[in-house]
């Protein structure tokens, strides 16, 4: 049951995955043109890149890896070291009793120091 409703979940959005796979295997202007169009706009509603300039933000989107999570899935466990700083792009994340949605970042913290995630947990 809890696969079939991931999947229902996932076909619902875009498989950004495939668009990368395609995007490495244009020239590196042509990436950067495809780039600013597809994600431009989007990522500079992140309070983290609404000032940065255009250069940098062809170099965030072309990192980018999507993870898409059906409800009330746990993303990390207490303890769990933290590599990943995530942007929502879609639904809820619960940290303990906060509660963050889109455009907002988990983790930012950990693009300068190493860290672990909290006993709290997170659950999308």
């Amino acid at each position: 049951q809890r696969l079939r409703e991931y999947f229902k979940y996932l076909s619902k959005g875009p498989d950004v995955n495939s668009y990368h796979n395609i995007l490495f295997k244009l020239s590196p202007k042509l990436q950067g043109d495809v780039a600013m169009h597809v994600d431009n706009n989007w990522i500079k509603n992140i309070d983290l890149f609404n000032n940065c300039s255009d250069k940098f933000i062809i170099e965030v989107a072309m990192r980018l890896t999507q993870a898409t999570f059906p409800p009330h899935e746990v993303m990390f466990h207490p303890g769990d070291v933290a590599n990943d700083m995530w942007i929502i792009k879609k639904g809820y994340v619960m940290i303990g009793t906060k509660l963050f949605g889109k455009w907002q970042t988990i983790m930012s913290e950990c693009l300068y120091k190493e860290m672990e995630h909290d006993n709290r947990g997170y659950t999308v």
